[in-house]
C-alpha cells in the first residue's frame, strides 16, 4: 500500500503537473514540523515552528479526508483558480489589508500549492478530539502542509504563479 508521504506527494505532483513547474520532493525536516503543528490541534496559521522560514497551508474536516483529497479538493479548488487569475502576471496582487477579490485568504492555500519556487513539501494529518479555534472545539482531522521556499511573497507572484499548461 502506498504511504502517507507517498500520497501527500503524488497529490502535490498531480496538481503541479498541469503548470510550468518543477514537481515536488518530501522534505524530513518539513514533515516533522508538520507533525508539530498538527499535534497543537489549534486550527491557525502558525510556520514559526523550529524557526519557521516555510510556507504553509492549513485545513480541517469533522471526518476523515485523506491528505491527497485535502490537496486536490480543498486546497487546489477551482473558486480559488478562478479567484486569482485576474491577478496572474502582477507582482503583488493584494495591497496591505484591502479585503477585496484579491484576498490572499480566498486563494493563498491554492498559490501556495502551485508556486514555482517551493520544490520540497512535508505534510501530517492529526485526529484532534478537541480542536481550537474550530467551531466549537469538536473533534475534527487536522492537515498541514509545509513548503520550501516560502509560496505567497509579496513582489514575487508574476515569478511563481502560472496559468496552466495548455494541452
Amino acid at each position: 500500500p502506498v504511504g502517507y508521504n507517498e500520497r501527500a506527494l503524488k497529490a502535490h505532483n498531480w496538481v503541479r503537473a498541469q503548470y510550468p513547474i518543477p514537481l515536488m520532493t518530501i522534505d524530513a525536516k518539513l514533515t516533522e514540523t508538520a507533525i508539530k503543528a498538527v499535534r497543537t490541534c489549534v486550527f491557525a496559521p502558525n510556520a514559526k515552528i523550529d524557526g519557521g522560514g516555510y510556507g504553509q497551508n492549513i485545513a480541517v474536516k469533522a471526518s476523515f479526508y485523506g491528505v491527497d483529497s485535502v490537496i486536490q479538493d480543498i486546497w487546489n479548488n477551482r473558486s480559488h483558480e478562478a479567484a486569482f487569475a485576474p491577478y496572474l502576471g502582477q507582482a503583488t496582487p493584494w495591497d496591505g489589508d484591502n479585503k477585496t477579490d484579491a484576498d490572499p485568504r480566498v486563494w493563498g492555500v491554492y498559490t501556495q500549492l502551485i508556486w514555482h519556487n517551493s520544490t520540497r513539501v512535508g505534510c501530517a494529518t492529526n485526529f484532534c478530539a478537541q480542536l481550537q479555534k474550530f467551531e466549537d472545539g469538536s473533534p475534527a482531522f487536522y492537515t498541514v502542509c509545509h513548503y520550501q521556499d516560502p509560496g505567497n511573497v509579496k513582489g514575487q507572484f508574476h515569478l511563481n504563479v502560472f496559468e496552466k499548461k495548455t494541452r
